[in-house]
């Protein structure tokens, strides 16, 4: 296996164990949503057609205070629910949907009350509750011992006696067009009775069950239910939204009338609203909302004062009024731990008429495909960028962008990308590719060490290490423009014949450790010792544009160094030495040539040829140091014209300049 594709292997390992942990990414991705929930929701202006009359903490306290109303427990008999009703018709609502069940009679004269109040309305709606789900009913039939098994169509089982309310109800079924399969398992069995005589004077009835999906949260619904002979009944807003249009109902979408509505698994997703609206229960605020009132809020207690004073300082005309509990009928939701449920009715009601774009996922693969590209992305720039930490801050970047991306796509156009997992695989793809990287990176450095530190200055060093990709690409091989520089002893292999080697020894050492400090001085890479020559090199492993220029300035002081070593050895009764240099500038292949075992870091050419033919012809030419053309061109230094010349190699003259101080 090469090492390339080790964190490929890592990663790999890493994707598939993410199902061991889908819970947690999920509880992260919950709550990661309803961040962005309450974003989209400071973005939605809550309806001001819709009020909600509610028994909250405030009516039990101003009941509990006067017995003469005669309500105790904070619950109203039926008759001021009816003349409540009453009032409010007599303003021409819209609607008015009652959030409590009227399951068994009470008093003749209150039902009474009731009933006349809801059918000279002709704008009520009633709720029952969904009590059964087909999928729960199969899981408690595993439990139990039961008969008979819960289908859809089986409600003459459960209720053998036919009761008479069913029949009516049956009446109340809207047109449903198409609807879930039953293999969805989601439908449900069995609902709440509901007073007959209620039923019958009511414009329509709705279910008001809200289960937690999560956590015992509620951040969707289920916008319809089959139940009693196939009969279909929608959640409670749509009972009133859905009047006189047909409906259409699948796992991806409802459609009511022409209006269509994405749904995830079958589940309408609840768009909640900015709490703009000004509570208007004579300046009370209701604390146990907690989130705030999103839509007009009015005390039911303080309805009761303005009927009992004949006033009207509430105004309902054109209004769709929700009727409930608002201090008991509490759930937890993105929003709030304790909204009450009239305003989840609300927020879905508002949600039904006002909004064009809904909360909706688009298609697993296409998100998978646009992660995948951006995990691609972020290894390549990892791997690829010219140093660990500039890889690390754009692949941050990355992650921001996905995020903004995210949060936007949400926020304007109620786009829902999942954003736990993909975190969690950009996270991994930054640890992985960053440790990989610092390997390969130190590797690389360790490899870059070993090369040039014997050859070039620190400060050079230091270059290379801040940018190794140059310095690796060239390792590897490379043609450039560079400048090389050749000198050598003149005359010094004779001298070594008759002189004492360790004394040679000792001289020619002191004089390559001072001119190793001036090539150091100005950058040059040390290529070899040749006997007694010395071959340099500008202009790699790091970029030099004056590389001619540094080239010529080193074997001036080369010359400079030589002199006065020389002044040194002759008070010290030592032999003189004389030096020639060569220098050439062109293109040159550079880079590690060598044996497997053995590399040198070198330029190879016929412009390094020329170099070394230079400083050879210093001789003929009784010139210390000898510059090409392009040399003289480049460096723009003083130097003169020796003409052309004919060198060993080279089919043509060469023009020669000579370097002078």
């Amino acid at each position: 296996m090469k090492k390339k594709a080790f964190p490929l292997v890592i990663l790999g390992l890493l994707y598939l164990s993410l199902p061991y942990f889908q819970a947690t990414f999920n509880d992260i991705e919950y709550t990661l949503l309803d961040q962005r929930i309450r974003l989209r929701g400071g973005l939605l202006p809550a309806s001001k057609d819709i009020v909600i009359v509610g028994l909250d903490a405030h009516s039990r306290e101003f009941f509990e205070a006067h017995p003469e109303y005669k309500i105790t427990g904070g619950i109203p008999p039926r008759r001021w629910v009816g003349k409540a009703i009453n009032y409010i018709s007599q303003q021409n609502p819209k609607a008015i949907l009652l959030d409590v069940e009227f399951r068994s009679p009470q008093t003749k004269e209150d039902d009474g009350i009731l009933e006349n109040a809801i059918e000279r309305s002709n704008k009520v709606y009633l709720s029952s509750a969904a009590d059964l789900s087909l999928k729960d009913w199969e899981e408690q039939l595993k439990r139990t011992n039961l008969s008979s098994i819960c289908l859809v169509n089986n409600y003459e089982e459960i209720y053998k006696g036919k009761p008479s309310w069913l029949q009516v109800l049956s009446q109340k079924s809207p047109k449903v067009n198409s609807y879930l399969s039953n293999e969805d398992k989601i439908s449900f069995c069995r609902m709440s009775e509901v007073q007959q005589e209620f039923l019958s004077a009511s414009k329509g009835l709705g279910i008001t069950s809200i289960d937690q999906e999560q956590v015992g949260f509620v951040r969707s619904i289920l916008p319809l239910f089959k139940g009693y002979q196939g009969n279909y009944y929608p959640f409670l807003p749509l009972s009133f939204y859905s009047e006189d249009k047909s409906i259409s109902y699948s796992k991806d979408l409802l459609q009511i009338g022409i209006k269509k509505i994405p749904l995830i698994d079958g589940r309408l997703m609840i768009q909640w609203r900015a709490p703009r609206i000004n509570n208007f229960t004579f300046g009370k605020t209701i604390p146990e909302l907690g989130y705030g009132h999103l839509y007009r809020f009015i005390s039911f207690s303080d309805l009761i004062q303005q009927m009992e004073q004949k006033q009207t300082a509430y105004s309902f005309k054109n209004k769709i009024v929700i009727y409930g509990d608002v201090l008991k009928d509490i759930h937890r939701t993105p929003v709030g731990d304790i909204i009450a449920g009239p305003e989840i009715h609300a927020a879905v009601l508002d949600s039904l008429i006002h909004d064009k774009e809904f909360i909706h996922k688009i298609p697993d693969w296409v998100n998978n495909f646009f992660l995948l590209i951006l995990v691609c992305n972020m290894g390549f720039v990892l791997l690829k960028s010219s140093s660990l930490n500039k890889g690390i801050i754009i692949s941050c970047g990355l992650i921001g962008f996905y995020w903004a991306f995210n949060i936007i796509s949400f926020t304007e156009e109620a786009t829902w990308l999942p954003l736990a997992i993909p975190t969690g695989v950009f996270i991994l793809t930054l640890i992985v590719g960053s440790a990989y990287r610092y390997y390969i990176q130190e590797k690389e450095k360790r490899s870059l060490t070993q090369t040039f530190s014997k050859f070039v200055s620190p400060q050079v060093m230091n270059q290379i290490l801040m940018n190794p990709n140059n310095a690796l690409e060239q390792m590897r091989g490379t043609k450039k423009e560079l400048t090389v520089l050749f000198s050598d002893l003149q005359g010094f292999t004779a001298l070594s014949e008759n002189a004492d080697p360790q004394n040679i020894a000792e001289q020619l050492n002191e004089y390559f450790n001072e001119v190793i400090k001036v090539i150091l001085k100005y950058e040059g890479t040390y290529d070899k010792f040749i006997g007694d020559s010395v071959m340099v090199f500008f202009g790699a492993p790091i970029n030099q544009p004056d590389h001619a220029k540094r080239a010529c300035l080193t074997a001036l002081e080369m010359q400079e160094v030589l002199e006065k070593l020389n002044q040194k050895w002759i008070k010290e009764n030592k032999p003189t030495l004389k030096q020639g240099i060569g220098l050439s500038t062109g293109i040159m292949f550079v880079g590690n040539i060598g044996s497997d075992e053995i590399k040198s870091f070198t330029v190879i050419g016929e412009v390094v040829n020329l170099g070394a033919r230079l400083e050879s012809a210093t001789r003929q030419l009784n010139t210390p140091i000898l510059i090409s053309q392009k040399t003289y061109e480049q460096a723009n230094i003083n130097a003169y014209s020796k003409g052309e010349i004919q060198l060993k190699g080279f089919s043509q003259s060469i023009p020669v300049y000579a370097l002078i101080d």
